[in-house]
């Protein structure tokens, strides 16, 4: 589970279950237990992350900056994949978590701030919650209902 902003003694929180399916919800405060933000050092974000039908892969990069490419895809059931209805999308971005958060934009060959490109640019924010990397999309990295948005797990 992961947590988000608090409000009125309720917490933003979210679930992934085994299945791929999440949900996010406000839970009463006083119930959870936090885990304290994962460090902001590349070596913590660096790794191949996982989700269903998602995969990122982290690197550190030159001057404390962080590579990030990613596949996605939607329908990869066996009819869908069979039929070729199967979309597809990618991420490409190079940037620095601040102040906990690793955003970006993708724009024409090159990275920009995550305030930068237009309405149909893929942009992306990601955070690090104990073991699990959390990831927001703006649903334009791909093709129709492709999204990076969800849980992630760093594969062994």
């Amino acid at each position: 589970m992961l947590a988000g902003n608090t409000r009125n003694g309720y917490t933003c929180t979210g679930f992934q279950g085994p299945r791929g399916s999440g949900t996010i919800g406000w839970l009463p405060s006083a119930g959870l237990n936090m885990l304290p933000a994962a460090a902001q050092i590349p070596a913590d974000w660096a790794g191949h992350w996982y989700a269903p039908e998602q995969d990122i892969v982290i690197k550190a990069a030159p001057g404390g900056m962080l590579s990030v490419k990613g596949d996605a895809t939607w329908g990869m059931s066996a009819w869908r994949a069979e039929h070729g209805s199967v979309h597809v999308g990618t991420l490409n971005g190079i940037s620095r978590p601040v102040g906990g958060v690793l955003s970006f934009t993708e724009g024409e060959g090159r990275t920009l701030p995550y305030t930068g490109g237009d309405e149909f640019s893929c942009k992306v924010r990601m955070i690090r919650r104990g073991p699990y990397l959390l990831v927001r999309d703006n649903d334009n990295c791909g093709g129709a209902n492709v999204s990076f948005s969800g849980f992630y797990a760093r594969k062994p």
